[in-house]
C-alpha cells in the first residue's frame, strides 16, 4: 500500500504533463490563416457627430497617443469620411482643478 501511494504523485504528474503537452497548439496553424477583411463601409452620410476627450493633462501618454499624426482621432475621422469628430482637451483647459475633479 505505502508503495501505491508514492508512485500516486509521479503518475499525477506525467499524467498532467501529457494533458498539457496534447493541449498545446501547432505553430504551423497559425501561419495558415486567412488575412483580415477590409472594413465595413460607413452606413450613414451626412451626420456631424462631436465628442470631445479630456485628458488630466496633455503631456501624459494616453493624450499624445489619441492626438498625434495616425492616432485614433485621425483614425476615426477616416473611417468615418470625417462625420466623427473628436476634440482632445486637458482639465485646466476646461477649467477644472483639484476638488472639481472628484464630484
Amino acid at each position: 500500500m505505502t508503495k501505491l501511494r508514492k508512485l500516486t504523485f509521479p503518475i499525477l504528474i506525467g499524467i498532467f504533463l501529457l494533458v498539457l503537452a496534447a493541449c498545446g497548439g501547432d505553430d504551423e496553424a497559425s501561419s495558415d490563416k486567412a488575412p483580415a477583411a477590409k472594413p465595413a463601409a460607413t452606413a450613414s452620410e451626412g451626420y456631424d457627430i462631436k465628442f470631445q476627450y479630456a485628458c488630466i493633462n496633455r503631456t501624459l501618454d494616453p493624450c499624445k497617443l489619441l492626438a498625434a499624426p495616425g492616432g485614433m482621432v485621425e483614425r476615426i475621422a477616416e473611417r468615418t469620411n470625417g462625420q466623427v469628430t473628436i476634440e482632445i482637451s486637458s482639465f485646466p483647459e476646461l477649467g477644472l482643478a483639484g476638488p472639481d475633479t472628484l464630484r
